[in-house]
């Protein structure tokens, strides 16, 4: 999918000059932000202003990757590490060095495996390929992204405290789309542009689509606009795409409006919205995190948390 970061809220402004200020340095960041908002673009947007662009961008959605892979990836293994190792595996910390590694959705990280990465980064990058006996050594910049509270689950012993110092050395919050709303239109334009090459159309958004996409609350960010644009191209009658092509779930909107009235956290809210589309799923949770805009793995936790 092609992206670029546009914007000309005076939030993504000051996001991306604090970035700029930093990204000359090698201390670790941190990007909070909810799920869409643009976290791995803002990722490589820091590695390509950074010295440690002459090496590469190596990436990890630790939330889309099954625990039990994890380390494996993360370190690489030996030939006969274990039953299904029949070759050596360079891992993502050995590719990253000299560059930028980025784990995105840091907080599904097992405490086993923080505990092994931690080593990595107390030691200036020395690791062992699992299975292996020599050191080895990478150097690179981490950058991590999470869509929860690390503070919190640090407290609530899901996350090891020491990790968390060494991670937020530098930390920014990437603002949800609903709190930028002058980005809204730019990017709605830009990505339409896009799609209509890609589906080879020439559609332009109506006067009522405009008023429809500034004033719908995006729950799914950026994400779930370049979704609404692609669905309004495939069903769309003519040039001019209307309200109705959009097929947004605006049962959120509805929530909104009684969450306000009644005074509910953003918990109570989220944990509403979640039990109305499992609900509507009936529990199958791929249909589910697909309709809500996360994996599969973030949802399962969320049941947890909220007794679903």
């Amino acid at each position: 999918m092609e992206e670029t970061i546009l914007y000309k809220s005076r939030a993504m402004q000051e996001v991306l000059q604090k970035l700029q200020e930093i990204a000359s340095t090698n201390i670790s960041i941190l990007l909070y932000g909810e799920t869409g908002t643009g976290k791995t673009l803002i990722a490589r947007h820091i590695h390509e202003l950074s010295p440690q662009k002459i090496g590469s961008f190596v990436m990890l959605d630790v939330g889309a990757t099954p625990q039990n892979l994890i380390e494996s990836m993360l370190f690489g293994h030996e030939k006969g590490a274990f039953t299904s190792a029949s070759a050596l595996q360079i891992g993502l910390i050995e590719q990253a060095n000299g560059g930028t590694l980025f784990l995105d959705e840091i907080q599904n990280l097992s405490l086993e495996v923080q505990t092994n990465y931690l080593h990595v980064v107390e030691s200036g990058g020395l690791f062992r390929r699992l299975g292996g006996r020599q050191e080895l050594r990478s150097r690179f910049r981490l950058i991590a992204a999470a869509n929860a509270n690390l503070r919190e689950l640090v407290e609530k012993g899901d996350f090891r405290r020491d990790l968390y110092f060494r991670l937020d050395q530098f930390s920014v919050t990437i603002p949800p789309l609903r709190e930028r709303k002058e980005d809204i239109l730019p990017l709605a334009e830009y990505y339409l542009k896009v799609y209509n090459s890609k589906l080879s159309k020439a559609a332009q958004f109506s006067q009522a689509a405009q008023e429809l996409l500034l004033h719908y609350s995006w729950p799914g960010n950026v994400r779930e606009l370049i979704n609404a644009i692609v669905k309004a191209l495939v069903n769309c009658k003519n040039s001019e795409l209307l309200p109705q092509d959009f097929d947004l779930d605006l049962r959120g909107e509805a929530l909104l409006v009684e969450a306000k009235k009644n005074n509910w956290s953003l918990q109570e809210i989220e944990r509403r919205h979640i039990a109305a589309v499992l609900q509507e799923t009936k529990s199958n949770v791929t249909h589910a995190s697909r309709i809500l805009g996360i994996d599969r793995t973030t949802l399962k936790r969320k049941m947890v948390q909220y007794k679903l």
